[in-house]
């Protein structure tokens, strides 16, 4: 991945530093096979007719989440949330970088902002995310593990 824009840059290097080290493997796999579908002959057409839409934060955005609804295809539901959301964070900077390359659209902090937004709120919406669901996990987080995410898992045969 080659970066160009610096604000950019500086995103996707902020997003993998945060990459615990015991995903960093998952996350590059993921970084690699999300390139591979954005670059690759059969897909890019697509791919950037998808990101240049109208709206150019709304585009990025959910191209790059029907990119991560493709990439849970493939991988058959295993992937790890924990890399897989900042891996969709660099390629969404990787690919806004690459629209501004081609001289399509000008990044700045407003429109990065609104498209990780719009690329956030989409995929929570295909993992069936409701804010209510969000609320709770969110509240959950600091509990213990045998708190009610265990009871529920238990209920569901979990």
């Amino acid at each position: 991945m080659d970066i160009k824009n610096p604000m950019l840059q500086q995103a996707a290097q902020a997003v993998e530093a945060k990459v615990p080290p015991d995903l960093k493997n998952t996350y590059q796999r993921i970084i690699l096979a999300g390139e591979k579908f954005m670059y690759s002959p059969k897909t890019h057409e697509m791919m950037m007719k998808q990101m240049s839409g109208p709206n150019p934060a709304e585009a990025a955005g959910e191209g790059i989440a029907k990119l991560f609804a493709i990439l849970m295809k493939e991988s058959k539901g295993t992937l790890r949330m924990e890399a897989a959301i900042p891996a969709m964070t660099v390629l969404l900077c990787d690919g806004l970088d690459f629209l501004e390359q081609a001289g399509r659209i000008k990044v700045d902090e407003q429109l990065l902002a609104a498209a990780t937004e719009e690329m956030g709120s989409d995929i929570l919406q295909m993992l069936g995310m409701t804010p209510d669901k969000l609320q709770q996990m969110m509240a959950q987080r600091g509990q213990p593990a045998a708190q009610p995410a265990g009871i529920v898992n238990g209920a569901q045969g979990g």
